[in-house]
């Protein structure tokens, strides 16, 4: 059953094993626990299985573990870099957007985040070379269009059943609004929440409205693991953390731009919600990943540049987290090199150890977009997308930063006019919706 696939006891202790690594736990002694485990008769094997789980849990850190990586909102704003927020302030000097600028703005943002996603759908999960290839027999290098399916696969192109399926459902062909992507669904989610709850919602209520709206088999990783803890009677934080080794994922990445929308010029508010938001489902860097993109839409909109946004994103995150290290790293290399494949080989060389839903060498590809785009708005999503991994989400993330940035009279018809102000969802009191629409309730949230 597609509902335990990924979710059997067997898979998430190996996995909680890799996670544990990541966040600075010892685990030489539970890998050999485990190597004990897998021998045990199966009615045994459950019983400890649970039991290594748990002791994995609670580790501590080791205590030359470099990184400081808190959990509570309190001490996540303790750990910024106070000096770097205090330096650059959103904002300052510009001018107070009209009305009609603030709509322009969210709607570029609602439009380029389906344009983004629409162009990375159809080459989820393929590496950059894999892409590379596809694109070379198809003859669309440079990338400059959505990708159709006319012209075919390479002979021997190697996909997996879930990357055909994907393939053949996202291409050009299948195009005449924005097709149903979880990308999209949870920002309209947040959407209504704001409409439900106002300002003032909790992490409960949005796991309450994910309960309401939106199927258990539209969730994937950690959100399909924190809907059925919250559903079981769990309550947040726990029901991002308990029986979920997918807790540093992209999945809260993913869930923050309308944050950012409705707190135009106010990244540590537009962080602060993203907190409320990402700590249902992650912990940690998976929730550093949502305020990251949340403060740096809410910046983008107002900053004089997206490198200036990024700096400014980047004051709302533990200063001394793995996710600020790399934001730093990335900002760096692309000082450095001459071209983003070189940025990227950097990235890939120095990240490849995480998995490719990991919300760390995600970010670095998105903040590699965003600064060789440099407010371009083809250049900055055709980059995203070339460098492979999760290409529906980071197109969709930068397609909404740089839309925020530029406005929706600004940006490409070419990339807009196939989504015909249409968006599919699988949202639950959202279907056939216009994507203008959408701008406009998110406009009303903002005073």
């Amino acid at each position: 059953m597609e509902l335990l696939e990924w979710l059997t006891l067997e898979q998430v202790v190996n996995d909680e094993l890799i996670q544990a690594a990541e966040e600075g736990k010892d685990v030489s002694r539970f890998k050999l626990k485990l190597e004990q485990i897998n021998s045990l008769p199966e009615a045994q094997r459950r019983v400890e299985l649970q039991n290594l789980n748990n002791e994995m849990m609670k580790a501590k850190v080791r205590p030359d573990y470099p990184y400081v990586e808190p959990t509570e909102l309190t001490e996540i704003r303790r750990a910024r870099a106070q000096e770097r927020r205090d330096s650059i302030l959103c904002g300052r000097n510009q001018p107070k957007l009209s009305r009609r600028q603030l709509f322009d703005r969210i709607y570029g943002a609602w439009l380029g985040r389906c344009s983004g996603c629409l162009l990375g759908k159809p080459v989820e999960g393929m590496m950059s070379d894999q892409i590379a290839a596809l694109l070379k027999w198809k003859k669309a290098v440079p990338l400059n269009f959505y990708i159709a399916q006319e012209g075919g696969l390479p002979p021997g192109f190697l996909m997996d059943d879930e990357q055909v399926k994907r393939y053949q459902t996202g291409t050009f062909e299948n195009v005449n609004q924005m097709l149903r992507d979880d990308d999209i669904d949870y920002t309209m989610i947040s959407l209504m929440i704001m409409e439900k709850y106002g300002r003032d919602f909790t992490t409960a209520d949005i796991g309450a409205t994910w309960l309401q709206t939106i199927p258990l088999l539209m969730t994937y990783t950690a959100e399909r693991v924190a809907y059925r803890n919250f559903a079981n009677g769990l309550v947040p934080p726990e029901s991002g953390r308990i029986l979920n080794p997918y807790r540093e994922w992209i999945g809260a990445q993913i869930r923050g731009d309308l944050w950012g929308y409705i707190n135009p010029g106010n990244p540590e508010l537009a962080a602060e919600y993203a907190f409320r938001d990402a700590t249902l489902s992650h912990y940690k860097n998976g929730v550093y990943g949502e305020m990251f993109i949340s403060a740096l839409i809410a910046a983008a909109i107002e900053a004089k540049d997206l490198h200036s946004a990024v700096l400014i994103a980047l004051g709302e995150i533990p200063d001394k987290s793995r996710l600020a290290e790399t934001i730093r790293q990335v900002m760096e290399w692309s000082e450095q090199d001459q071209n983003w494949e070189t940025t990227f080989e950097r990235i890939i060389d120095r990240y490849q150890g995480y998995n490719w839903f990991h919300t760390i060498p995600n970010a670095a590809i998105v903040v590699m977009a965003l600064l060789y785009g440099n407010g371009d708005f083809e250049k900055s999503i055709t980059i995203a997308v070339l460098a492979g991994l999760d290409t529906d989400c980071n197109g969709a993330t930068v397609g909404s930063i740089v839309g925020a940035y530029l406005g929706a009279a600004r940006l490409p018809s070419k990339w807009i006019d196939p989504l015909n102000d249409r968006v599919a969802t699988a949202v639950v009191g959202m279907t056939d919706t216009a994507i203008s629409e959408l701008a406009e309730r998110t406009l009303a949230f903002i005073g």
